[in-house]
């Protein structure tokens, strides 16, 4: 499909051709049958009605390209969710080896009364 500007300018050159038409007439009334006033017209209208088509195509054009960006929204969206989990995960790993960093310090250190609270807090974070 054709995009949204040549769409548009399509249409507003259409518009434009209608309104010199009907200047045409308006300026040359006098000297037009009314034939050539009754074809003109139905030209100047056939435009106009042709214009409004395409206006109504390019907002068809806008609200496919919208739903397009949308649906890659909602896919960016689902990845950055997707990352998130990871991020959350890998912190849950490092804040539990961090605990077991903490418990294996305080059995070299020989702080036995500190190991059963590690523990504690080991299991705590695994779940």
């Amino acid at each position: 499909m054709a995009n949204q500007y040549s769409l548009s300018n399509t249409a507003d050159v259409a518009v434009a051709t209608a309104a010199v038409i009907s200047n045409n007439i308006h300026d040359n009334f006098q000297s037009l049958s009314i034939n050539e006033i009754l074809t003109l017209n139905e030209q100047a209208r056939s435009l106009l009605v042709q214009a409004r088509l395409l206006y109504e195509l390019e907002s068809i054009e806008i609200s496919d390209n919208v739903s397009k960006s949308l649906d890659a929204l909602k896919d960016a969206t689902a990845d950055i969710e997707a990352a998130i989990k990871t991020i959350k995960n890998v912190q849950k790993i490092i804040d539990i080896s961090a605990k077991v960093v903490v418990l294996a310090a305080s059995i070299l250190s020989e702080n036995y009364a500190a190991i059963p609270g590690n523990v504690k807090d080991i299991i705590s974070a695994v779940k």
